[in-house]
């Protein structure tokens, strides 16, 4: 079984599970969102940290007819925790408050629009060895100016795909990249002694 294929079962367990609430519930959604990470820290013109890591969880929305809503969240992605997830949401909403103004959760869309540029497959597999090149470029660029004093920056890279599925058809599913640098540089002038910063 694939890895895409375990995420959306695993997802669409936990809205199976709802049938049993068929009377109290109205509507329910579960959103999916498993990423990874790169983080790499700079202070004082060095690499003070460096971090790659991953982030699972899956939560649970359900509204009953009088619009009242339950939520619950967990990070272990099991058929175990997403059972206990949905009683909780069941019990949060039984004792929540009401919101006549509350009408029902987005339907089912014959072709859901497309979004381009949100995913990157450089991005994705971006490794700790490519990131250090982009680090050590900040670093050689503040070393080789006689003006800059220090630096703080941070590189960070992160991949993460997201399920979405609710009680009315909705069934969403997404990707997406982000990578971003940051640095603030503090510089003095040799004549006048004074300092400044800037920020990119």
């Amino acid at each position: 079984m694939t890895e895409k294929r375990d995420y959306y079962s695993l997802t669409n367990y936990g809205l199976r599970l709802l049938d049993k609430y068929n009377n109290d519930v109205k509507c329910g959604e579960l959103f999916l969102e498993k990423s990874k990470y790169v983080n790499i820290e700079i202070s004082e013109n060095s690499i003070k940290n460096s971090e790659i890591g991953s982030d699972n969880g899956i939560s649970i929305r359900v509204i009953d007819k009088r619009g009242s809503l339950g939520f619950s969240f967990t990070n272990k992605l099991d058929e175990k925790s997403i059972e206990n997830m949905v009683s909780i949401a069941i019990k949060m909403m039984k004792t929540g408050t009401e919101d006549t103004d509350f009408k029902s959760l987005p339907s089912k869309c014959d072709k859901y629009p497309s979004v381009k540029g949100l995913f990157d497959a450089e991005v994705k597999n971006m490794q700790i060895e490519d990131t250090i090149n982009y680090v050590e470029d900040m670093i050689k660029i503040c070393s080789e100016d006689d003006k800059a004093i220090s630096q703080s920056a941070d590189f960070s890279s992160s991949y993460s795909k997201i399920i979405i599925l609710n009680s009315n058809g909705l069934e969403a599913i997404e990707k997406e990249t982000e990578c971003q640098i940051s640095s603030e540089i503090i510089v003095k002038d040799k004549i006048s002694k004074e300092t400044s910063s800037g920020y990119e």
